[in-house]
């Protein structure tokens, strides 16, 4: 019977320090979105166009012993205006990613991911409304720093959105961030 308590007690510890070796987090960024298109498809006399705006994100995680994670969340890239061409378009989303992590001198954290975004658009040309919705392939590169629980990041994110008006539009963030890990 002791015996069997002791092993009870050993699984016991075990499976707590697995689930405290992963770390969860959430966290926030702000930064600049960095938006092109060639409008030329729809209106021969535009062309390409290349304007930023500043887009947020909010997102949470889990960190894996090694050094895989896994992170969601959702954006929003801001309003492009191009009032030269009539064009203004708004896109938001829900993101996730599979996480690739190296950590240095356990204070510093590179990071690499690739996932989907699944996205919203509204775009506006002259005078005609479109709306949009799809997912596609994104990826980003970052580092971040962190002290105790709290964290500070910057990071780079791309995305290319393929839409049915055969418009391609490339969408790219580069945010800093904060987060807390718990």
């Amino acid at each position: 019977m002791k015996k069997l308590i002791i092993f009870i007690t050993m699984i016991f510890i075990g499976v707590a320090a697995n689930v405290r070796a992963q770390d969860f987090y959430v966290g926030a960024s702000i930064g600049n979105t960095f938006f092109g298109a060639d409008l030329s498809e729809i209106e021969q006399q535009a062309g390409d166009i290349s304007e930023n705006s500043t887009g947020y994100k909010f997102f949470g995680g889990v960190s894996f012993p090694a050094i895989f994670g896994i992170e969601g969340g959702y954006r929003n890239l801001g309003t492009l205006k191009v009032d030269q061409y009539s064009f203004e378009t708004e896109t938001t989303g829900w993101d996730v990613y599979g996480m690739g992590r190296l950590q240095v001198l356990g204070l510093v954290d590179l990071f690499a991911k690739a996932g989907w975004l699944f996205w919203k658009t509204d775009s506006r040309l002259v005078q005609a409304s479109l709306g949009e919705t799809g997912s596609d392939f994104a990826w980003g590169l970052g580092a971040g720093v962190h002290l105790g629980p709290i964290g500070v990041r910057l990071e780079y994110e791309n995305f290319n959105i393929d839409n049915p008006q055969d418009i391609p539009i490339t969408l790219s963030m580069l945010m800093l961030g904060a987060t807390y890990g718990f």
